[in-house]
């Protein structure tokens, strides 16, 4: 086996995705893993600056090696590149999500920024998610993902990009072929629901709330990752960690006015 790989994910160390996708990419690659001991879902790209980080080894058959950590998905990586694992990394993939990170939810995701913090560091990463469904066929979304993981590898990826893969949950039968995809800006519509008031004396009035509510993916154009996963195919959107809008820097906006503050017409 000559490709070594970082697998990680934010659903933490025990979810059914990263044993799914463990048991894909062991077939053909050495599989490292490092992730979160518990869910880190929405942690984004944090990582864990204000405390102490613990890492600790543990059996994850058919892994090379495996350990289970205190911090974010991001963390997983910047630990295993830089300590555990050092100079054999090859790719880093992070998944099966439990759930598309489609849209503006990507910004949230712990998955796509696992491998955002893989493109930081100079190396390839994919996020693999799967859509939401009443049962979750992780087997075949990891069975799906992995002709893709190994085009990647073979290819390799700029530093600074990064592949993000999301597959509807439906039977073989009923998923297209993979298409290149946009990044949308579909997302939920949220809202916050109470559920309760503190009965602590020091912080009199105090609220608890619970963040919900439901993906929509608008009126999105077709192309875009949101529309084409609802459409029953698999997305592919190659993304870059570089947010610099070239449309303002070339004057296409007129926003040239910030240099001297004044507004113009």
């Amino acid at each position: 086996m000559n490709t070594s790989i970082l697998l990680t994910n934010d659903d933490g160390i025990s979810s059914p995705g990263l044993a799914a996708m463990l048991d894909a990419l062991a077939t053909w690659a050495a599989v490292y893993v490092i992730a979160p001991a518990s869910e880190r879902s929405g942690a984004g790209c944090s990582v864990t600056l204000s405390e102490e980080l613990e890492s600790v080894p543990v059996h994850v058959p058919p892994a090379e090696a495996a350990w289970a950590i205190s911090g974010t998905p991001a963390d997983a990586v910047k630990l295993g590149v830089s300590e555990l694992v050092r100079d054999k990394i090859d790719l880093v993939v992070s998944g099966i999500n439990d759930g598309p990170n489609v849209g503006v939810n990507v910004f949230y995701s712990g998955t796509v920024a696992a491998a955002i913090e893989a493109s930081a560091l100079g190396l390839p990463g994919v996020a693999v998610s799967l859509d939401r469904a009443d049962r979750m066929d992780f087997a075949l979304a990891a069975e799906l993902a992995t002709p893709l993981i190994r085009a990647t590898s073979a290819k390799g990826l700029g530093r600074g990009s990064l592949i993000n893969i999301n597959i509807p949950n439906r039977p073989r039968a009923e998923i297209g072929s993979p298409a290149l995809t946009r990044h949308g800006r579909a997302g939920f519509n949220e809202f916050y629901r109470p559920v309760g008031e503190t009965d602590e004396p020091s912080s009199p009035g105090a609220r608890r709330w619970r963040i919900d509510g439901e993906f929509s993916p608008g009126s999105e154009a077709d192309g875009n990752d949101a529309v084409v996963l609802a459409e029953g195919r698999i997305s592919v959107t190659p993304m870059e960690i570089d947010l610099t809008a070239g449309s303002f820097l070339t004057g296409q906006d007129g926003w040239e006015f910030l240099l001297d503050g004044q507004e113009r017409s």
